[in-house]
Protein backbone atom coordinates (compact mmCIF):
# COMPACT_ATOMS: atom_id res chain seq x y z
CA UNK A 1 0.00 0.00 0.00
CA UNK A 2 1.46 2.75 -1.07
CA UNK A 3 1.59 6.40 1.04
CA UNK A 4 1.04 10.04 -0.33
CA UNK A 5 3.85 12.31 0.93
CA UNK A 6 2.59 16.05 2.25
CA UNK A 7 4.96 18.72 1.43
CA UNK A 8 5.95 20.06 5.00
CA UNK A 9 4.32 23.18 6.14
CA UNK A 10 5.75 26.79 5.39
CA UNK A 11 5.67 29.78 7.25
CA UNK A 12 3.71 32.97 6.07
CA UNK A 13 6.14 34.97 6.69
CA UNK A 14 9.37 33.70 6.08
CA UNK A 15 7.85 30.94 3.91
CA UNK A 16 10.80 28.34 5.52
CA UNK A 17 9.60 24.88 6.02
CA UNK A 18 8.83 23.84 9.84
CA UNK A 19 8.78 27.67 11.16
CA UNK A 20 5.79 29.20 12.11
CA UNK A 21 4.81 33.38 12.62
CA UNK A 22 3.66 32.33 16.10
CA UNK A 23 7.14 31.42 17.13
CA UNK A 24 9.83 33.68 18.16
CA UNK A 25 12.65 31.59 16.31
CA UNK A 26 11.08 33.10 12.80
CA UNK A 27 13.16 35.57 11.35
CA UNK A 28 11.37 37.80 10.99
CA UNK A 29 10.08 37.47 14.68
CA UNK A 30 14.01 38.19 15.35
CA UNK A 31 14.73 41.13 13.24
CA UNK A 32 10.89 42.52 14.83
CA UNK A 33 12.92 42.14 18.58
CA UNK A 34 10.81 38.66 18.89
CA UNK A 35 7.30 40.59 18.66
CA UNK A 36 5.19 38.43 16.77
CA UNK A 37 4.13 40.41 13.59
CA UNK A 38 -0.20 39.67 13.28
CA UNK A 39 -0.15 40.12 9.29
CA UNK A 40 -3.55 41.43 8.93
CA UNK A 41 -5.88 39.89 6.17
CA UNK A 42 -7.50 41.81 3.66
CA UNK A 43 -11.14 40.37 2.56
CA UNK A 44 -12.15 41.83 -0.78
CA UNK A 45 -15.46 43.42 -0.23
CA UNK A 46 -18.74 42.62 -2.91
CA UNK A 47 -20.35 45.53 -3.71
CA UNK A 48 -23.99 45.26 -3.01
CA UNK A 49 -26.13 44.85 -6.42
CA UNK A 50 -29.99 46.65 -6.61
CA UNK A 51 -32.71 43.90 -5.71
CA UNK A 52 -34.65 45.35 -8.62
CA UNK A 53 -32.14 45.78 -11.37
CA UNK A 54 -29.40 43.54 -9.98
CA UNK A 55 -26.42 46.52 -10.77
CA UNK A 56 -23.76 47.59 -8.56
CA UNK A 57 -24.24 51.18 -6.89
CA UNK A 58 -28.00 50.90 -7.48
CA UNK A 59 -30.65 50.75 -5.49
CA UNK A 60 -34.57 49.28 -5.65
CA UNK A 61 -35.37 52.93 -3.74
CA UNK A 62 -33.25 55.09 -6.14
CA UNK A 63 -35.06 57.29 -8.64
CA UNK A 64 -32.76 56.55 -11.06
CA UNK A 65 -33.51 52.54 -11.35
CA UNK A 66 -34.67 51.33 -14.70
CA UNK A 67 -36.81 49.02 -12.84
CA UNK A 68 -38.51 51.33 -10.53
CA UNK A 69 -39.11 54.02 -13.51
CA UNK A 70 -40.57 51.52 -15.38
CA UNK A 71 -42.74 50.55 -12.73
CA UNK A 72 -43.93 54.14 -12.13
CA UNK A 73 -44.66 54.31 -16.23
CA UNK A 74 -47.45 51.58 -15.50
CA UNK A 75 -48.62 52.71 -12.16
CA UNK A 76 -49.65 56.37 -13.68
CA UNK A 77 -50.43 54.48 -17.43
CA UNK A 78 -52.97 52.10 -14.93
CA UNK A 79 -54.19 55.03 -12.74
CA UNK A 80 -55.47 57.19 -15.59
CA UNK A 81 -57.07 53.48 -16.47
CA UNK A 82 -55.59 53.23 -19.88
CA UNK A 83 -55.39 49.58 -21.62
CA UNK A 84 -52.65 47.04 -20.68
CA UNK A 85 -49.88 47.48 -23.46
CA UNK A 86 -49.81 43.69 -24.57
CA UNK A 87 -45.90 43.37 -24.31
CA UNK A 88 -43.93 40.33 -23.90
CA UNK A 89 -41.49 39.19 -22.04
CA UNK A 90 -38.56 40.63 -24.18
CA UNK A 91 -39.37 43.42 -24.21
CA UNK A 92 -38.01 44.03 -20.56
CA UNK A 93 -34.75 42.28 -20.99
CA UNK A 94 -33.00 45.65 -22.28
CA UNK A 95 -33.34 46.54 -18.81
CA UNK A 96 -31.23 43.46 -17.68
CA UNK A 97 -29.15 43.76 -20.70
CA UNK A 98 -25.60 43.88 -18.12
CA UNK A 99 -26.73 40.32 -16.91
CA UNK A 100 -24.87 37.47 -19.03
CA UNK A 101 -26.43 34.90 -17.92
CA UNK A 102 -29.66 34.51 -20.74
CA UNK A 103 -32.08 32.00 -18.59
CA UNK A 104 -30.77 34.72 -14.79
CA UNK A 105 -31.85 37.33 -17.39
CA UNK A 106 -35.10 36.47 -18.73
CA UNK A 107 -35.98 35.13 -14.63
CA UNK A 108 -36.35 38.81 -13.91
CA UNK A 109 -37.56 40.21 -16.87
CA UNK A 110 -40.20 37.53 -16.06
CA UNK A 111 -41.10 39.45 -12.74
CA UNK A 112 -40.92 42.51 -13.99
CA UNK A 113 -43.80 41.44 -16.26
CA UNK A 114 -46.09 39.97 -13.39
CA UNK A 115 -45.19 42.42 -11.19
CA UNK A 116 -46.40 45.22 -13.85
CA UNK A 117 -49.64 42.54 -14.89
CA UNK A 118 -50.66 42.74 -10.85
CA UNK A 119 -50.67 46.73 -11.02
CA UNK A 120 -53.26 46.61 -14.31
CA UNK A 121 -55.00 43.88 -12.31
CA UNK A 122 -55.35 45.59 -9.21
CA UNK A 123 -56.42 48.75 -10.75
CA UNK A 124 -58.93 47.00 -12.96
CA UNK A 125 -60.56 45.37 -10.29
CA UNK A 126 -60.58 48.72 -8.05
CA UNK A 127 -62.26 50.47 -11.14
CA UNK A 128 -65.08 47.71 -11.44
CA UNK A 129 -65.81 47.66 -8.04
CA UNK A 130 -66.49 51.58 -7.88
CA UNK A 131 -68.70 51.03 -11.10
CA UNK A 132 -70.62 47.79 -9.40
CA UNK A 133 -71.17 50.67 -6.31
CA UNK A 134 -72.06 52.96 -8.36
CA UNK A 135 -74.48 51.39 -10.33
CA UNK A 136 -75.90 49.39 -7.05
CA UNK A 137 -76.90 52.88 -5.61
CA UNK A 138 -78.22 54.53 -8.96
CA UNK A 139 -80.19 50.69 -8.77
CA UNK A 140 -81.74 50.95 -4.79
CA UNK A 141 -82.28 54.47 -5.79
CA UNK A 142 -84.89 53.39 -9.05
CA UNK A 143 -86.59 50.89 -6.69
CA UNK A 144 -86.71 52.20 -3.42
CA UNK A 145 -89.67 53.51 -3.64
CA UNK A 146 -91.57 50.70 -5.20
CA UNK A 147 -89.86 47.90 -2.35
CA UNK A 148 -91.15 49.77 0.70
CA UNK A 149 -94.09 48.58 1.75
CA UNK A 150 -97.16 50.75 0.81
CA UNK A 151 -100.40 50.86 2.78
CA UNK A 152 -102.80 48.52 1.58
CA UNK A 153 -106.48 49.72 3.20
CA UNK A 154 -109.02 47.06 4.13
CA UNK A 155 -111.98 48.52 4.26
CA UNK A 156 -115.55 46.30 5.06
CA UNK A 157 -118.52 47.56 3.23
CA UNK A 158 -121.10 46.34 5.81
CA UNK A 159 -124.90 45.47 4.11
CA UNK A 160 -126.86 47.77 6.57
CA UNK A 161 -127.74 51.83 5.67
CA UNK A 162 -127.26 54.40 8.28
CA UNK A 163 -129.51 57.74 6.74
CA UNK A 164 -126.82 61.15 7.19
CA UNK A 165 -128.55 64.20 7.09
CA UNK A 166 -125.18 66.37 8.40
CA UNK A 167 -123.18 68.47 6.16
CA UNK A 168 -119.89 67.15 4.78
CA UNK A 169 -116.96 68.19 7.69
CA UNK A 170 -114.48 68.64 5.15
CA UNK A 171 -115.28 70.42 2.44
CA UNK A 172 -118.34 71.80 3.69
CA UNK A 173 -120.24 71.25 0.46
CA UNK A 174 -122.09 67.79 0.12
CA UNK A 175 -124.55 66.50 2.29
CA UNK A 176 -123.14 63.34 4.18
CA UNK A 177 -123.77 59.81 3.29
CA UNK A 178 -120.83 57.56 4.80
CA UNK A 179 -121.07 56.44 7.95
CA UNK A 180 -117.46 54.93 9.58
CA UNK A 181 -117.39 52.68 12.51
CA UNK A 182 -116.53 55.57 14.63
CA UNK A 183 -119.85 57.31 13.77
CA UNK A 184 -118.28 60.01 12.37
CA UNK A 185 -120.15 60.95 8.86
CA UNK A 186 -118.58 61.98 5.71
CA UNK A 187 -119.36 62.60 1.42
CA UNK A 188 -118.14 60.04 -0.52
CA UNK A 189 -116.04 62.22 -2.88
CA UNK A 190 -113.86 63.09 0.68
CA UNK A 191 -114.04 59.64 1.70
CA UNK A 192 -112.57 58.03 -1.00
CA UNK A 193 -110.00 61.10 -1.38
CA UNK A 194 -109.13 60.42 2.21
CA UNK A 195 -108.55 56.61 1.26
CA UNK A 196 -106.34 57.31 -2.08
CA UNK A 197 -104.46 59.85 0.69
CA UNK A 198 -103.60 56.91 3.04
CA UNK A 199 -102.54 54.63 0.29
CA UNK A 200 -99.61 56.41 -0.80
CA UNK A 201 -98.18 56.50 2.66
CA UNK A 202 -96.20 53.61 3.96
CA UNK A 203 -97.37 51.44 6.46
CA UNK A 204 -100.11 53.80 7.15
CA UNK A 205 -103.64 52.79 8.04
CA UNK A 206 -106.88 53.90 7.67
CA UNK A 207 -107.91 56.44 10.34
CA UNK A 208 -110.78 58.72 11.21
CA UNK A 209 -110.24 62.41 9.67
CA UNK A 210 -111.91 63.86 12.97
CA UNK A 211 -111.01 61.67 16.03
CA UNK A 212 -107.98 59.34 14.08
CA UNK A 213 -110.11 56.23 14.99
CA UNK A 214 -108.87 53.07 13.03
CA UNK A 215 -111.73 52.88 10.06
CA UNK A 216 -112.65 49.12 9.38
CA UNK A 217 -116.13 49.45 8.82
CA UNK A 218 -118.66 51.82 6.96
CA UNK A 219 -122.19 52.13 6.19
CA UNK A 220 -123.35 53.85 3.35
CA UNK A 221 -127.19 55.89 2.99
CA UNK A 222 -128.62 54.21 0.03
CA UNK A 223 -127.57 50.98 -2.80
CA UNK A 224 -125.77 53.86 -5.04
CA UNK A 225 -122.91 54.53 -2.34
CA UNK A 226 -123.04 51.11 -1.01
CA UNK A 227 -121.59 49.88 -4.65
CA UNK A 228 -119.58 52.90 -5.03
CA UNK A 229 -117.71 52.03 -1.57
CA UNK A 230 -117.48 48.36 -3.21
CA UNK A 231 -115.04 49.69 -5.43
CA UNK A 232 -112.50 52.01 -2.98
Amino acid sequence: MSTVMRAPRKCSQCRQEGCNKGKATCPINIERNGVPVVVPVVVPVKKRLCGACRREGCCSTSPVCPVKIEIERHVGRATRLENHPGYNLSQHEHIFSHIQDPVYRRKLSARLHYKIQEIYNHHHYIFMMRIMAERRVLIERRIAPYSEKRSNVKLNVLPEYKMCSEECGICYDKTCNVTLNCNHQVCVDCFKSHVTATETKINASLKCPFCRTVTETVNATDTAIHDELLKV
